[in-house]
């Protein structure tokens, strides 16, 4: 769809509210006090809000902090800093140590592609897995032979 087609009934660039910190301290009063409504505050809620349908998910976007992982100068506009790791580890600084500390460094993570295995929005599993235990043996086992 062109985005032109899109401005026309609704605002398309990111606010400020998009980028707010993901720590409960850092909000509004309102947010403690349970009236914050964060999904209101946000411009990209009205069409990304299935993006964090599923049980478990990801703490910038449950409260909509969009910007805190897309980037609203990047070509697509806000695209992801590339590779992965350079928005993951802003926030995920001990899997960093903790995965480059080990003799073997798992494929996607060693290039910098966290997104292959996890999804950054909402995920059916805790560990914001794309897919479910039941299946993860047989998509691992496309890589791994063993």
């Amino acid at each position: 769809m062109d985005r032109n087609e899109c401005a026309g009934c609704h605002t398309l660039d990111a606010s400020e509210t998009d980028k707010k910190p993901v720590g409960p301290s850092a909000f509004p009063d309102e947010k403690l006090k349970g009236t914050y409504d964060a999904a209101a505050a946000s411009t990209c809620y009205s069409c990304h809000k299935t993006l964090i349908s599923s049980p478990f998910v990801h703490a910038p976007a449950a409260v909509w902090s969009c910007l805190r992982c897309h980037d609203r100068e990047r070509e697509p506009q806000y695209a992801v800093k590339k590779p992965d790791t350079k928005a993951c580890f802003t926030c995920h600084l001990k899997y960093k140590e903790e995965w480059y500390s080990k003799k073997f460094v798992h494929g996607p993570f060693s290039i910098g592609k966290c997104s292959i295995c996890h999804n950054p929005h909402a995920s059916d599993s805790p560990g914001l897995e794309r897919f479910p235990y039941t299946t993860l043996f047989y998509f691992c086992n496309k890589c791994h032979a063993k």
